[in-house]
C-alpha cells in the first residue's frame, strides 16, 4: 500500500488556529504538485493549502467551517501520476506550435 502525503496546517505565521474556508478540489480526485487544495483563514489572511505531490485526494478530515490548530493533518493525497498529471507532462499545447521545443521536448524523453 502507498504511503500518503498529509495535507498540513501550515504557514499561519503567529496564529495558532485558522477556519477551513472551503474546499477546491474533492475527494477522489486527481491533484497535481503544488495545486490549491483548500483555502483557510485566520484573523488577518487567507491561506491556499497546496498539494505537496502529484496523486489523488483521498481524505478530508476538516469541514468547511471547522477550526483546525497549526500543525494539524486535514486530509491525505495517495501519491503517484494521475490522468491529468500525464496530459499536463506528456501533452503539453506548444507541442506543435514552437516546432524547437517539440525537438527539445523529444529529447528529454517526453513522450507525445
Amino acid at each position: 500500500m502507498a504511503e500518503t502525503v498529509d495535507i498540513l496546517v501550515d504557514g499561519l505565521g503567529s496564529a495558532s488556529q485558522a477556519r477551513v474556508r472551503r474546499w477546491l478540489k474533492e475527494v477522489g480526485e486527481p491533484v497535481l504538485a503544488f495545486e490549491p487544495l483548500v483555502e483557510i483563514e485566520t484573523d488577518q489572511a487567507t491561506i491556499e493549502l497546496r498539494a505537496r505531490s502529484v496523486g489523488t485526494l483521498i481524505g478530508a478530515t476538516a469541514q468547511s467551517g471547522d477550526i483546525v490548530s497549526a500543525g494539524a493533518v486535514i486530509g491525505g493525497i495517495i501519491p503517484g501520476r494521475s490522468q491529468t498529471a500525464e496530459s499536463v507532462y506528456r501533452e503539453p499545447a506548444w507541442r506543435n506550435d514552437f516546432p524547437l521545443l517539440s525537438q527539445v521536448a523529444a529529447w528529454l524523453g517526453w513522450k507525445r
